[in-house]
């Protein structure tokens, strides 16, 4: 007779959902790389508000570094 142990899987308490009970405690940033049908390759940047998913800053440019991916968050801080 074999003995067959099932895989154990973790449970994971994490429903995927962020959202915080007050505005300006937590905030969400992201880039892509999109193409453009006249100017070739920009970068999209944004910075979310998980209160209420409002998108309070966002940038575009063509070279997506360290710096551009910031600027959005310049112009959140400069809406408080």
């Amino acid at each position: 007779m074999l003995h067959h142990r099932g895989v154990y899987k973790a449970t994971n308490p994490h429903d995927g959902k962020i959202i915080t009970a007050a505005p300006r405690v937590m905030w969400g940033s992201d880039g892509i790389k999109v193409q453009t049908a006249d100017e070739g390759w920009a970068w999209v940047f944004s910075v979310t508000e998980h209160w209420n998913s409002e998108c309070i800053g966002w940038h575009v440019c063509k070279i997506g570094d360290r710096f551009a991916a910031l600027e959005p968050l310049t112009q959140a801080v400069k809406k408080i």
